[in-house]
């Protein structure tokens, strides 16, 4: 089975309004909404197909961007790994360079646009999850292996698992939680983001790493 590689930008302003596109009539899902970015071509790293996708697509070179999630999605033409980057710093304003609609919305706005490709519902989700988050460690006992929640867009709080390798994070997605706390100061920084760049889930660390969602801190509430 092909598996084509895309790569995603998900463009943030600083007021925390997302850029979102209108799939163009003739290509499949026409008329949909999504994150603009396109295809690897060869002999590019998925960073670099970022950056020359919008530049062909939107006009804008990209200053600063940050490998997000991994996510993989069969569509009835195509299987497609989405590579997501949180775009946060460009130069030039977003215009389109093939007449697709676009539209600037809060992250938490899903009523605004219809339909969405199922592939970036997810994402729409892991956009309203805060950029730091508190561990506490309480009673003497470790964080590792605990489910923690915090509050998403929706009624049901967003779930996730506290763990320290990567098959604790490949085990996240598998039984439906929605992030992943990478509690592990034994591994190296470049250990810690070679696991982060490849989670299919937002992934918070004690550091701000590439593919990092956010950071988190530790409450030590254990008794002295």
């Amino acid at each position: 089975m092909k598996i084509t590689d895309v790569a995603v930008g998900v463009l943030v302003k600083p007021n925390g309004t997302v850029l979102y596109a209108q799939r163009l009539e003739g290509k499949p899902y026409a008329g949909w909404w999504e994150f603009p970015g396109g295809k690897q071509e060869a002999g590019e790293t998925i960073a670099q197909a970022l950056k020359r996708e919008l530049f062909e697509e939107l006009g804008i070179t990209v200053t600063k961007a940050r490998q997000w999630v991994v996510r993989d999605h069969v569509y009835p033409h195509a299987t497609v790994q989405l590579h997501f980057f949180k775009v946060t710093e460009w130069v030039g304003e977003p215009a389109s360079a093939e007449g697709q609609a676009l539209r600037w919305l809060d992250a938490t706005d899903r009523s605004s646009l219809s339909p969405m490709l199922p592939a970036a519902l997810p994402v729409i989700e892991w956009l309203t999850l805060p950029e730091q988050i508190t561990i506490n460690l309480a009673n003497d006992q470790s964080a590792l292996g605990q489910i923690i929640e915090l509050k998403g867009q929706g009624t049901t709080p967003l779930k996730g698992l506290v763990g320290n390798c990567a098959e604790q994070l490949a085990q996240a997605p598998q039984i439906g939680l929605d992030f992943f706390v990478l509690l592990a100061p034994e591994l190296s920084l470049t250990e810690q983001a070679k696991l982060a760049v490849q989670s299919r889930l937002p992934v918070y660390s004690e550091t701000l790493l590439e593919g990092s969602h956010g950071c988190y801190i530790l409450d030590d509430q254990r008794a002295s």
